[in-house]
């Protein structure tokens, strides 16, 4: 990923291309907090989390 995208910052940026994103990039600019930013952050591996045990089943 860095290599082909050495300047995206994937910590901000992974909440924005998640499917659905959780925020947008103006969003980020405007309103988002760190704080915003790490629940997303576990709401998105808590997700995985489910659709990999989903996948198990």
């Amino acid at each position: 990923m860095e290599r082909i995208a050495p300047n995206l910052n994937m910590w901000l940026w992974r909440p924005i291309v998640a499917d659905p994103p959780i925020y947008t990039q103006a969003d980020l600019r405007n309103w988002v907090t760190l704080q915003d930013v790490m629940d997303a952050h576990e709401a998105l591996d808590l997700k995985g989390a489910m659709q990999e045990k989903a996948r198990q089943a």
